[in-house]
């Protein structure tokens, strides 16, 4: 992989969950690459909370998108487990782009996945206010990040309920209120605090009822 080659040739470096690789007021001169572990993009708005744009999984790189748009960096880039990253200096990794059309090409595909995973998650989000509420939202991060087992679906310990409302922008409160009512329905449960849809056949059919706040 002619990416994977490019950024290796730069140090590895080990930070813990919890690190906070880049801030919103942080220039954007470098370019990471995601070799384990997740990031997760976020913003804060004007009351306070945390609202989740992305996570980055394995072999992707930020703010590469950023950058090739002239955008300001707005935003802050958190690990949300052990991450191992290489960072390259931004101007290098956009030459071996124009250098490389086939590493150009592989950068398009990815964007092109982020933008119909983006797109599928605003759908969830607009069509869950008049019914289904947070299940859409649990059912789009199964599909992402779950780990199958048998009908069941178990979800990282990192999607608490103040996690799953950053996704949202409801209120913990509120996310709490509604997995619980998923609960009494025999939906989800918690295994070592961790969120597992127990059917996920009967979680996509299940319409739920909820109202959004």
């Amino acid at each position: 992989m002619l990416v994977k080659k490019f950024f290796y040739q730069f140090p590895q470096k080990t930070y813990p969950k919890g690190k906070l690789i880049l801030s919103s007021i942080q220039p954007t001169g470098k370019i990471f690459y995601l070799q384990q572990g997740l990031i997760r993009q976020y913003t804060v708005t004007p009351d306070g909370e945390e609202l989740t744009i992305h996570i980055f999984r394995p072999l992707s790189y930020f703010p590469l998108m950023l950058i090739l748009g002239g955008v300001t960096n707005s935003y802050n880039f958190v690990t949300e487990s052990r991450t191992l990253l290489r960072e390259a200096p931004a101007q290098e990794a956009i030459n071996f782009l124009r250098q490389n059309p086939p590493a150009a090409f592989e950068l398009l595909q990815r964007y092109a996945a982020a933008l119909c995973g983006l797109s599928q998650r605003l759908e969830k989000i607009t069509t869950a206010k008049s019914k289904k509420s947070v299940s859409e939202i649990i059912l789009y991060l199964s599909a992402k990040f779950g780990i199958r087992q048998g009908q069941a679906v178990i979800l990282p310990t990192m999607f608490s309920h103040k996690m799953i409302a950053s996704w949202t922008s409801l209120s913990r409160e509120t996310v709490s209120r509604q997995i619980e009512e998923m609960q009494k329905k025999g939906l989800v449960e918690y295994r070592k605090r961790r969120l597992v849809i127990k059917n996920l056949d009967l979680m996509r059919t299940e319409d739920t009822g909820f109202l959004w706040e």
